[in-house]
């Protein structure tokens, strides 16, 4: 693969001055890699007045790291921590949501843990919330097919209260950003959250294969419910991964982590440096 900054440095060359055609040769390399215009423009103004290529890499580093944040799953705040995952249809949350208990297993050790099957349209993912459950050692709570999403939060919360668990993981439907009554139902979702006395952080899952539209996405469900973090998966590539400058950049919203794969293992926390190296090394020439 050849890293975004030595096609940059292969088009920009050794000459004194950049011209038109090169700027506009790194302008769409730099589109492709989704970090969207705004971004885009801030980069080939600075780059416009460079004289060599020699100080390209540092320059993208600076600006990329200037929008990026970080966040984490800890240290968890008030007992129980409920976590609330939601997104699009195909996004993966049902397994990702394993794997994060397994991560949280590797930094806490044996705590309480809840899964809340609040997806109860798709038979599939309450089955599949079970197994993860079961393989992880968590407490599963889930009122079955058809039942009310809410109810099933409800009850997860109380229960974990009762018992004394650390955490509440909420897997709920996909759902379209512009599907209004399935956006309703999250709302009632995060009602039914807001009356008990609980720390509550909402998660957006992204498929980081979404390119630009990721940034409706996000729009859309911060609009509705406030998004706290965010959550990239199917990252085989960090070349797909260059939207989450544009969300950080407009919305202010931390990447807590990255996920691929179907491992339990295929999950770490973000790491602002290391992606921005992924970033610029490893993005493909399309």
């Amino acid at each position: 693969m050849k890293g975004v900054f030595k096609q940059i440095a292969r088009i920009f060359g050794a000459r004194k001055q950049i011209s038109q055609e090169q700027l506009e040769s790194i302008e769409e390399l730099l589109l492709k890699t989704d970090i969207g215009v705004e971004t885009t423009d801030e980069i080939l103004a600075i780059l416009h007045e460079l004289k060599t290529d020699e100080r390209i890499y540092p320059i993208l580093t600076q600006n990329f790291l200037s929008h990026l944040k970080k966040s984490s799953f800890f240290p968890l705040n008030k007992r129980p921590e409920v976590i609330c995952f939601f997104g699009v249809n195909g996004t993966g949350k049902t397994t990702c949501i394993g794997k994060i208990v397994m991560h949280m297993r590797k930094r806490a050790g044996d705590i309480g843990i809840v899964f809340a099957a609040a997806d109860t349209f798709r038979a599939a993912a309450v089955e599949q919330l079970a197994v993860h459950a079961e393989k992880t050692n968590a407490r599963l709570v889930s009122q079955g097919l058809k039942a009310d999403p809410a109810a099933v939060v409800y009850d997860a919360i109380e229960s974990a209260k009762s018992r004394g668990d650390y955490v509440v993981l909420i897997d709920t439907a996909g759902r379209m950003h512009n599907n209004t009554q399935l956006m309703g139902e999250l709302q009632k979702i995060q009602r039914v959250i807001q009356k008990h006395d609980v720390s509550c952080r909402n998660i957006q899952v992204l498929d980081a294969n979404t390119g630009k539209n990721a940034i409706t996405q996000v729009e859309m469900f911060h609009k509705a419910v406030g998004v706290d973090g965010i959550i990239l998966t199917k990252m085989d590539s960090a070349a797909h991964g260059g939207v989450l400058i544009p969300i950080a950049k407009q919305y202010k919203i931390p990447c807590i982590g990255l996920a691929d794969g179907e491992g339990y293992d295929n999950y770490r926390e973000f790491d602002p440096d290391a992606f921005v190296r992924g970033l610029l090394e490893e993005i493909a020439d399309d």
